[in-house]
């Protein structure tokens, strides 16, 4: 029996290796734009262009997404939620009958991050028992090649899967922005390909699998590095229009969605807003037990095209040698909780040694510098005790 692709969901998963690979991107463009006296003219914006740029223009951007596991020993999977998370997926899409594909997306002389990369993710993949039919490589060098060659025909074939899962690991060096925007090039022109064939466009999702490992400069200390955990998320297409949203998410979210996309009967509960019983004062800056802050992961379909007021939550976070604990008002974070630091989680009052935890203001505190813990040591408390 043929499958129809037209009516089959469809999920594309980029994910970069680290945020952000632009940093010489800025630097080019100012030389571009002061070369032209009267300004840049329309050739030199279309070719100072970001590489995401029109993920900018055209999707739903999570300026609050954050990488909920960063330490640095963890299997590819675990930034995701692990084996528990993708074994969920798994049975959603062996009980639909659905299929997936791994792609390694390369670009001829551009520095790629060493590590296991897609080998190690496809062992992942296949040990959680994703109906995984194709693991390709797949070179994105010509970008002005039509889509259909562009790869093999086997390439061709694993793009026709419902879930196409792309790791580009893509280093930070001199050429990063041209290499992310030769594969985003390829990447919308297969989404076009396949749009024209099927007649319909899978839903493309991109975002890092790590942020940078930059911290504050003297004589600010920061706690914990903000840039190593906060980066963008990316869907697109979606119902609505082209938006920002601020609403608080995570990377433990990703395959909820990927699951709501892809039309599970499990998560239909979870593609509608979730119940707001009341909008606090955001000038109360207190946490308590009553308040049940959510946990857990959320998918973010309802998000997408149409920003909706949600409920506040709870993002878990995890580090090398500390852990936090995220809300919209406010960040703890505290020394992993080995034996001798499980004492020092309740307010101390000593500022003549290093703290035994942090409390930041969100999101006035961008960089993790001004300390509230001693002002906001109850709701400080409070949060410890949820992640504890």
């Amino acid at each position: 029996m043929t499958e129809n692709f037209a009516t089959v969901p469809a999920v594309w998963v980029l994910i970069f290796d680290q945020y952000p690979i632009d940093f010489a991107f800025e630097e080019l463009r100012e030389q571009q734009e002061s070369q032209c006296s009267e300004g840049p003219t329309s050739t030199a914006r279309q070719e100072s262009a970001g590489p995401f740029d029109r993920l900018d223009l055209e999707s739903t951007c999570f300026e609050q997404f954050l990488l909920q596991d960063v330490r640095s020993n963890i299997s590819v999977a675990e930034v995701f939620g692990g084996e528990a998370a993708f074994r969920k997926l798994a049975d959603a899409m062996t009980e639909a009958g659905q299929t997936a594909c791994l792609a390694s997306l390369t670009v001829e002389d551009t520095l790629f991050t060493v590590h296991e990369g897609s080998s190690a993710m496809e062992s992942s993949l296949r040990g959680c028992g994703i109906p995984l039919h194709a693991a390709i490589r797949l070179d994105c060098s010509n970008h002005d090649a039509a889509s259909a060659a562009d790869g093999s025909h086997d390439a061709d074939r694993a793009f026709l899967a419902n879930l196409v899962w792309m790791e580009a690991p893509i280093a930070s060096s001199a050429n990063a922005a041209n290499a992310a925007k030769r594969v985003l090039d390829t990447v919308f022109k297969r989404l076009q390909t396949r749009s024209m064939h099927e007649g319909h466009c899978p839903v493309l999702m991109v975002t890092f699998r790590a942020g940078e490992d930059r911290d504050v400069r003297e004589p600010l200390k920061s706690g914990m590095a903000e840039n190593r955990v906060h980066v963008p998320l990316w869907i697109h297409p979606h119902a609505g229009h082209a938006c920002r949203v601020q609403a608080l998410v995570g990377s433990f979210d990703l395959l909820s969605t990927i699951e709501t996309f892809l039309g599970s009967a499990s998560a239909s509960d979870e593609a509608s807003p979730p119940d707001v019983a009341q909008i606090a004062d955001s000038s109360e800056r207190v946490v308590t037990a009553e308040q049940q802050l959510s946990s857990g992961p959320r998918s973010l379909a309802f998000l997408c095209g149409a920003p909706q007021v949600c409920p506040d939550r709870l993002l878990k976070l995890h580090g090398d040698e500390w852990e936090g604990a995220r809300t919209e008002e406010f960040l703890l974070v505290i020394p992993d909780r080995s034996p001798s630091n499980m004492d020092k989680t309740e307010s101390d009052g000593d500022d003549s040694e290093e703290p035994s935890r942090r409390l930041y203001v969100k999101p006035e505190d961008r960089y993790n510098v001004n300390d509230v813990s001693g002002t906001y040591a109850t709701a400080a408390d409070e949060l410890a005790r949820l992640i504890s």
